[in-house]
């Protein structure tokens, strides 16, 4: 079920350990010149529907010598995400870029930043993600499942040899007027991605659109720059600096609708919290492709909208929602891949259960303590009595048919109430032996204090689960993970 990714053939080329290949037909000759200030890169093409064309490198922007972009700063919880580190691969940086003018086949120029190719650098491309959750329905705690509607969108910036190819496609489709040209392009890479605990796939497909196709190259306006940015600033922006305003990226927009499995927590139902959890992993690498990093769209927006508005969550309070990009190792090799982590926190509304099912309960329970007004002798009618509160408890017990791999809160007070009433049973049983009334007043006594003993004891049980479940809402996906192993 991955997204299929164009590979590149002909001859092999190094890189990070994995064989690229080249396009055989069109052999790109690369001459390079030499100069104190800039590198001119020419580039000539066996096509003969192609002109010589060429390109220029002005400036070289690496990744290392980047600052963290002000709109992604942080300074609620130190300094380390606001600052470069060379060892972290998920710095929000641009990763190694080139300002380049670029002459096209017809002749047209254009200076913008691309990033560097494969043969002059070999880290991980940066790709830009946003992710829309549309739709969260059919929360099954039995088969323990849910579906998720979502969109995922994928931004990053191409090669020159990239946008070569987009800006021909193009040309040519309003050339000879034949739209299928640019509707059938792709880049030569895109990431591929992978959806972790996935169970059935309803829908999973780049979205089609009528004028550019599936992967569209377009500015995104605010990339990487300050709210207060604006086209008056530009001449702030200096020499070798990037700007968003010439840069081109490649966007596309993968439309998911999937069932995932779901581990469901339930030993304090109906107080529990619960995080649904879709991972997504990139897995380029592992189909022959350039390995990438996910990092969060740079943008002004949200890169994260969650619209609950829509969601079939009956049974359930939607808290909050986490995005979380890391590393997971890769099963069966000693590696990791990036991946991004979205958790929806949801809450159950234990508030009807708790109302509808602990008042009826408590109240039958408490009735139970009618029969010390019963004759003592009388053990008969008593028990009959006692007995028939019993089974009333026992059939209006709305988990009595229900199956789970643990014991939840609901079942320790059924649990004590059953406990409860056979003591009392017990109690009842032995009227006959005793030889005073006044012993059978103390006996009522006893169970009106156990009965409310036991019913305050668990009533603040409740309340200190409750809390301690919703700890579980401010929890990332691995302390959630390591929680859930504890």
């Amino acid at each position: 079920q991955h997204v299929q990714m164009a590979l590149m053939k002909g001859e092999h080329e190094q890189l990070d350990g994995n064989t690229a290949k080249l396009n055989e037909r069109t052999v790109d000759t690369i001459h390079t010149k030499h100069d104190e200030n800039k590198k001119e890169v020419a580039w000539s093409s066996d096509d003969d529907d192609e002109k010589q064309s060429s390109s220029s490198v002005l400036h070289r922007l690496y990744d290392k010598d980047q600052s963290i972009v002000s709109i992604a700063c942080n300074t609620d919880h130190g300094t380390s995400l606001s600052t470069v580190d060379p060892e972290f691969k998920y710095n929000l940086t641009l990763g190694d870029l080139e300002y380049t003018t670029v002459t096209h086949y017809d002749g047209t120029q254009e200076s913008l930043w691309f990033a560097m190719r494969k043969s002059v650098h070999s880290k991980p491309r940066k790709v830009f993600i946003s992710i829309g959750v549309k739709r969260v329905c059919d929360i099954d705690d039995h088969n323990e499942q849910y579906r998720m509607r979502f969109h995922v969108y994928l931004n990053w910036l191409p090669t020159e040899k990239e946008y070569r190819s987009h800006y021909k496609a193009k040309k040519e489709a309003k050339r000879t007027k034949n739209a299928q040209l640019l509707l059938a392009w792709k880049p030569k890479w895109y990431p591929i991605v992978d959806f972790q605990d996935a169970l059935e796939f309803h829908a999973k497909e780049w979205q089609m659109h009528e004028s550019e196709g599936c992967f569209r190259m377009v500015t995104l306006p605010g990339f990487a720059h300050d709210l207060s940015s604006s086209s008056s600033d530009r001449h702030k922006i200096t020499a070798g600096a990037f700007d968003n305003s010439k840069a081109k990226f490649i966007r596309a927009k993968l439309i998911c609708d999937m069932t995932f499995s779901q581990r469901m927590e339930l030993r304090y139902f109906p107080f529990d919290c619960q995080s649904l959890s879709c991972v997504i992993k990139e897995d380029t690498e592992i189909h022959g492709g350039t390995k990438c990093v996910f990092l969060p769209e740079l943008r002004p927006n949200a890169f994260g909208v969650v619209d609950p508005n829509r969601w079939v969550i009956n049974e359930w309070n939607f808290e909050q929602s986490l995005l979380e990009f890391a590393d997971l190792n890769v099963v069966n090799q000693d590696t990791t891949s990036s991946a991004i982590i979205l958790s929806i926190k949801l809450s159950r509304r234990f508030s009807p259960i708790v109302i509808n099912t602990l008042p009826i309960v408590c109240g039958l329970c408490a009735m139970s303590l009618v029969a010390f007004a019963i004759d003592y002798e009388a053990v008969d009618t008593r028990l009959v009595y006692v007995i028939f509160v019993f089974l009333t408890i026992f059939f209006f017990d709305p988990n009595a048919t229900i199956t789970s791999r643990s014991v939840s809160v609901l079942d320790i007070y059924m649990l004590c109430t059953y406990v409860f009433l056979v003591i009392s049973m017990i109690n009842h049983a032995w009227g006959n032996y005793l030889p005073h009334a006044d012993q059978d007043w103390l006996a009522s006594i006893l169970f009106l204090s156990l009965f409310v003993g036991y019913n305050v004891v668990l009533a603040a049980y409740m309340a200190v689960v409750r809390n301690r479940e919703r700890k579980k809402l401010d929890m990332t996906y691995h302390e959630l993970q390591q929680h859930l192993a504890d």
